[in-house]
């Protein structure tokens, strides 16, 4: 792992970072470790700009989990909830925006909006419901949401996923066919457009030798092709 820099990007960099150090501590397996030791891991993962800033702590912290929590007030910004829920209930869905692009969208700026009950004794997250009822209200499939509008039971955010995900490949498929459709119609247009060009050429090349004149070897005088006088006549000398 590299070090963390507490730059002007470390906001959208420790988050990233502290995964990423969790994961490596799971691998190594490092749950008998004391928490000094722990800590003396972190620190020393993270570089000597985190040491630093580590001995400006106002309290000695003793646990992993504890010095954790103290970066993150350092990394993080303190968040403007009513900016980030402004945020949230601006996203929209155009046209060229896919459901799953959309849904993604909602859940990352929820992450920001500390979707959570007020009430100390209970901090139960309504995430879900938040997501659910800007599906609802802003996706871009009229079908889709008089159909969610018109469920009686309470709406569970797994299967509004489904029915919106099941919907917009139902309508993609339907696209590709009538795309396929349209596509079959139009070669079978330019097959008959070529077909009735060659026509009209031969026809207009059948007329323009109709119209050539000749010197005729059997009345020996200048006519159109076909307009023989002698046609159908036996020669009077030869009899042929």
């Amino acid at each position: 792992m590299s070090p963390l820099k507490f730059d002007h990007t470390v906001a959208t960099k420790w988050p990233t970072w502290k995964k990423t150090f969790e994961l490596n501590m799971e691998v190594a397996d490092k749950s008998s470790a004391t928490e000094s030791q722990k800590i003396a891991i972190l620190l020393t993962h993270m570089g000597q700009e985190a040491i630093e800033l580590h001995k400006t702590f106002d309290s000695p912290k003793e646990t992993l989990a504890e010095v954790i929590e103290h970066f993150d007030k350092r990394c993080i910004p303190t968040t403007n909830l009513a900016v980030e829920s402004y945020k949230f209930s601006k996203i929209t869905q155009p046209s060229d925006k896919s459901f799953d692009q959309y849904l993604t969208e909602l859940k990352l700026q929820a992450a920001d909006c500390n979707f959570v009950c007020g009430n100390n004794k209970c901090k139960t997250p309504y995430v879900d419901r938040m997501i659910i009822d800007h599906i609802v209200s802003h996706i871009n499939d009229t079908e889709v949401q008089q159909t969610l509008l018109r469920e009686k039971k309470p709406l569970k955010l797994a299967d509004v996923i489904q029915t919106c995900r099941t919907a917009e490949a139902v309508k993609s498929g339907q696209k590709e066919m009538e795309q396929e459709t349209e596509s079959a119609a139009v070669n079978e247009m330019r097959k008959k457009y070529k077909k009735e060009k060659k026509m009209k050429s031969n026809a207009r090349r059948l007329k323009n030798e109709e119209k050539k004149s000749y010197d005729c070897k059997k009345c020996g005088l200048h006519h159109q092709k076909s307009k023989c006088p002698a046609y159908g006549d036996q020669c009077r000398n030869c009899k042929g």
